[in-house]
C-alpha cells in the first residue's frame, strides 16, 4: 500500500498527459475544420463574384448589341440605301394619303390650321398694321434743276427726270 499513493499519481499523470493529447488533438482538429470552411467560404465568396463579374459583362455586351441593332434599323439612310423600292413605295404613299386629307379637309371647308392638331393653337389674334405713311414733300412733279430731276414715285421705285431708279427703301431726306 505505500506504494498506492504513487501508483494514484502516475495514473492521474497519464490521465492528464492523455487528456492533454486528447485536447490538443481536438483543438487541432477544430482548427483544421475552422480553416477548412474559412477556405470553402473564401472560395465560394470568388466563385460567386466571378460569376457576377462575367453576368455583368454578359449584359452589357447584350445591351450594347442590342443598341447597336436598334439603331441600324431605325437608321433612315441605311434603310434607304438597303430598300430604295420599299423607301420610294411608303414615300409615295406618304404622298398620296396627304394629299388625300388636303383635299378632304378643302372640301369640307376647313382648312388644315382647323384640322385637329397635336399642338396647342395660339391665343392671341393677328394685329392689322395701318398702312405706311407717304411724306408729301416727295411727290412732287418732276423738275429738270441743275440737270437733277426731283424724284417721283413710279409703282414701288422712286424715278428721277434722268431715269435713275431708287428703291423706296433707299432714299433719304439727306440726300434731297
Amino acid at each position: 500500500m505505500a506504494n498506492e499513493p504513487e501508483v494514484i499519481r502516475q495514473q492521474m499523470e497519464e490521465t492528464r498527459s492523455d487528456l492533454q493529447t486528447k485536447l490538443e488533438t481536438l483543438e487541432q482538429q477544430v482548427k483544421d475544420t475552422v480553416q477548412e470552411a474559412t477556405e470553402a467560404v473564401s472560395d465560394t465568396v470568388a466563385t460567386v463574384k466571378e460569376t457576377v463579374k462575367e453576368t455583368v459583362e454578359t449584359v452589357k455586351e447584350t445591351v450594347e448589341e442590342t443598341v447597336e441593332s436598334v439603331k441600324e434599323t431605325f437608321n433612315l439612310t441605311r434603310q434607304v440605301q438597303a430598300h430604295p423600292w420599299p423607301a420610294f413605295a411608303c414615300a409615295t404613299l406618304v404622298g398620296f394619303v396627304g394629299s388625300r386629307l388636303l383635299l378632304r379637309w378643302r372640301a369640307q371647308g376647313e382648312t388644315p390650321a382647323a384640322a385637329p392638331t397635336l399642338l396647342p393653337r395660339p391665343v392671341c389674334t393677328p394685329v392689322q398694321l395701318p398702312p405706311p405713311k407717304v411724306c408729301p414733300a416727295r411727290l412732287r412733279p418732276a423738275k429738270a434743276v441743275g440737270g437733277v430731276g426731283w424724284p417721283t414715285i413710279t409703282g414701288r421705285r422712286w424715278t428721277s427726270s434722268k431715269g435713275w431708279r431708287w428703291p423706296l427703301r433707299a432714299v433719304s431726306s439727306a440726300k434731297w
